[in-house]
C-alpha cells in the first residue's frame, strides 16, 4: 500500500524494446523509513512480538512458497490474456513461460508487480526479518551479540543504500530484461527472505563473540564493500546515461 500512497518524484526509466517508457514513483527510501519506524513503534508498544517471526519462520516460508507458485501462474495467465503493455511475448511453451515470464512490466490496478515483489516485499522483508531475529536473540539470551550487531547493521546499511539508489535499480537487468515469471518473482518472494536473512537467522541461536577489535574491523570492511558496490552501480548507470561518452581511468578511449 505504501508504494501507492507515499509521495515521491516521478522517475522515467529507459526506453524499452517495444518503445515504451516505464514511469515509477521514487518513494522507496520514504517507504523504507516508514516501515522501520512502524516496526520499532509496534514492537515497543506491544502491538506484536518480533521474535514470533523467528519461531514461525518455517510456516511463513511454506506459505510464501505456496503463494508465489500460484502467483506466478496467475502472472502467466495475465500476460496471455491481459498484458499491461506491448513489452510481452510467449515462448510457445507454457512451462518456459511460467518459469521465464510473459510480461516485462506487468501492472495490476496501477501496482507495478516487479517493484512490489523485488523491492517492497523482498527487500523490506530482508530488513524486517533480520531485526526480528535480533529481537529473538535478545529475548532468549538477554543481550545482543556483537556478531549479530555487525551482521544486522551492515545489512541494514546495504538495504538503505538499495532504496536510496532504487531509481538506478529500475534501470538494471533485473527490471529491464528479466520478465516477471518464476525465476524473478519466486526468487524475491521466497529465496530472498530465506537466503538473504540466513546469516542473522543462524546467529540467533549460535552467537559468535568477536570482540571489539575484530567486530570493528569486520564492520569497516563491510562498509568498504558496500561503498564499492554502490560506486560500481553509480559508474555503470552514468556510463549508460552518456552512451559511453565519459572518462574511464582518466581516458575517453
Amino acid at each position: 500500500m505504501l508504494m501507492r500512497v507515499v509521495p515521491g518524484k516521478p522517475f522515467r526509466a529507459h526506453l524499452t524494446p517495444a518503445g515504451n517508457v516505464p514511469v515509477y514513483t521514487a518513494n522507496g527510501m520514504q517507504c523504507f523509513i516508514i516501515t522501520l519506524v512502524a516496526f520499532v513503534l509496534g514492537a515497543q508498544y506491544g502491538l506484536f512480538q518480533p521474535s514470533r517471526v523467528y519461531d514461525k519462520f518455517g510456516e511463513i516460508l511454506s506459505s510464501l512458497n505456496i503463494f508465489s507458485l500460484v502467483f506466478c501462474f496467475l502472472l502467466m495467465l495475465k500476460g496471455y490474456y491481459a498484458p499491461s503493455s506491448s513489452d510481452c511475448g510467449t515462448n510457445n511453451n507454457w512451462v518456459l513461460d511460467y518459469f521465464w515470464g510473459v510480461e516485462l512490466y506487468p501492472r495490476v490496478l496501477g501496482w507495478d508487480i516487479k517493484t512490489f515483489t523485488n523491492c517492497r516485499f523482498g527487500m523490506m522483508y530482508w530488513a524486517v526479518g533480520i531485526l526480528c531475529y535480533a529481537a529473538k536473540q535478545i529475548e532468549d539470551m538477554n543481550y545482543l551479540s556483537d556478531s549479530m550487531f555487525v551482521c544486522v547493521s551492515l545489512q541494514l546499511i546495504y538495504i538503505a543504500k538499495f532504496f536510496w539508489w532504487e531509481s538506478g535499480y529500475w534501470c538494471s537487468m533485473d527490471i529491464q530484461h528479466d520478465r516477471a515469471g518464476y525465476y524473478l518473482c519466486w526468487g524475491c518472494l521466497v529465496y530472498l527472505p530465506c537466503m538473504y536473512t540466513s546469516q542473522a537467522y543462524y546467529l540467533t541461536k549460535h552467537p559468535v563473540e568477536l570482540g571489539a577489535p575484530l567486530a570493528i574491523t569486520i564492520f569497516l570492511a563491510g562498509l568498504l564493500c558496500i561503498w564499492a558496490n554502490y560506486d560500481a552501480d553509480r559508474q555503470r548507470q552514468q556510463f549508460r546515461q552518456v552512451n559511453g561518452d565519459c572518462l574511464i581511468w582518466g581516458s575517453s578511449k
